[in-house]
C-alpha cells in the first residue's frame, strides 16, 4: 500500500493522531508502570479506519481530518477507553464535552 493509500484510509498516519498516541502514552506508562507493556498490546484491537466511528467528533469532522487540541485529546481518550484504562476525572471532562 502506498503512503498515498494509508493517508486516505487510516488515520495513524496524521501528526495530530501521533499526538494522541503520545498523550495515551504518558498517561498509560505513568499509571501503570509495572504493566504498561501489556495494555499497549491492545492497540492492536483499534480500529485506526477513518471510516472507524472512533474518531467521528473527534479527528474527523464533515469527513475531513481536524488539526485542533480538543481533537487530540479526544482522539487520546478513545485509545485510552479501548486501552482497558478508566478515564480521569480531568480526561472525562474533556469527554463530557463532546
Amino acid at each position: 500500500m502506498s503512503s498515498y493509500e494509508l493517508r486516505q484510509n487510516f488515520v495513524h498516519t496524521y501528526t495530530n493522531l501521533l499526538n494522541a498516541l503520545g498523550i495515551a502514552g504518558y498517561v498509560i506508562i505513568q499509571d501503570n508502570p509495572d504493566s504498561w507493556k501489556d495494555i499497549l498490546k491492545n492497540l492492536k484491537k483499534i480500529d485506526w479506519s477513518k471510516t472507524s466511528p472512533n474518531w467521528k467528533g473527534r479527528l474527523i469532522i464533515n469527513e475531513q481530518m481536524q488539526k485542533h487540541a480538543a481533537g487530540i485529546e479526544l482522539a487520546a481518550n478513545i485509545i485510552l477507553k479501548k486501552c482497558g484504562i478508566t478515564l480521569s476525572e480531568d480526561r472525562q471532562k474533556i469527554e463530557d464535552k463532546l
